[in-house]
């Protein structure tokens, strides 16, 4: 069919379909141009650390159903006597309890506190070193030995973003 002859309605509709030549501004400024505001870490450490132990997560693990985190040794022990999350008291199925390792908690907990992931690499390290037979029933990070990670760099300049859901 020629252009021409097309109904009206059909040739408006398909102008407001077809893409603008002018290209749009992103609403965003360069990272040079955002204002930055420093936080305390004691600001977010409710958020990096084990209700049950105090201390920060290691080996974050969290509970599916309310999505509350522990150290994985932490809610593991504490679930062997109890069926419930410690924070909120959601029931938790003790046959198939519904726990997920948070990996990206735990990499944002190792970049914000400083000198903690050597630590823990160094503290199993030092276990293993202790239990040569459990050593190789685990990966290589779980024995010390990934310590050439290098997200950790205090130095890095990171983004991060928490949005409380609840």
């Amino acid at each position: 069919m020629d252009p021409e002859q097309r109904s009206p309605a059909l040739a408006d509709e398909q102008k407001q379909s077809s893409p603008s030549p002018v290209c749009q501004q992103s609403p965003l400024q360069p990272l040079e141009q955002q204002h930055h505001e420093k936080v305390k870490l004691r600001e977010i450490n409710p958020y990096l650390t084990c209700h049950i132990c105090k201390g920060y997560l290691i080996d974050a693990t969290t509970i599916s159903e309310c999505l509350h985190s522990f150290c994985r040794s932490c809610i593991i022990k504490f679930l062997e006597d109890s069926s419930f999350c410690p924070v909120c008291e959601v029931i938790i199925n003790k046959a198939k309890p519904n726990l997920k390792l948070d990996k990206t908690l735990q990499d944002i907990v190792y970049k914000l506190v400083p000198g903690l992931f050597l630590a823990e690499m160094l503290r199993r390290k030092r276990f293993y070193a202790e239990r040569p037979g459990e050593a190789g029933r685990v990966s290589p990070e779980q024995r010390g030995e990934d310590t050439e990670r290098t997200i950790f760099n205090p130095q890095d300049r990171i983004s991060l973003s928490l949005e409380y859901i609840g």
